[in-house]
């Protein structure tokens, strides 16, 4: 089977909506991800066709929010700046943990960038262990930061 393109920006994005109102699916054979919400316009014919190929598309999980908080604890712990490091742990323990530390790193641009950054590094490192666990190789280049990814649909 040649290889396809993995469009990761959608698969990172699909993975880090919470809403009870969407699902995702990765089509294997494009590598298009496939969103099935109330209200699309063509929902009945996506959620046949799913249905009907059901080895064709794959199912992506909701991002834990367990992961969350711990990656945001693990960031924390590598924050050298003395303020910051005494106010990012109170902002953790608040309801809303991520937009409390948004909130306090935000006078910090470049720990916000940096945090993107750590975020987006632990979000793709679970993407790739959830296309290993699914029998799908991913074809890496050096260039982690391309939009579309080579893969190949294992067997």
């Amino acid at each position: 089977m040649t290889d396809r393109k993995l469009d990761m920006d959608a698969l990172e994005l699909a993975w880090q909506d919470e809403s009870q109102d969407s699902s995702y699916y990765l089509d294997i054979d494009t590598g298009n991800v496939e969103l099935v919400q109330q209200g699309l316009y063509d929902l009945r014919d996506l959620t046949d066709e799913i249905e009907r190929d059901r080895e064709r598309y794959l199912y992506i999980p909701k991002a834990n929010p367990n992961q969350l908080k711990q990656d945001l604890a693990d960031f924390i712990a590598t924050v050298t700046e003395p303020q910051l490091a005494r106010l990012l742990p109170v902002a953790l323990e608040s309801p809303n943990a991520l937009f409390a530390c948004k909130s306090v790193l935000s006078k910090y641009p470049t720990e916000v960038e940096r945090w993107e950054d750590f975020r987006k590094s632990r979000l793709r490192i679970r993407i790739k262990q959830w296309l290993s666990a699914n029998f799908i190789d991913r074809n890496d280049r050096k260039d982690e930061t391309e939009e579309q990814v080579d893969f190949s649909p294992g067997n």
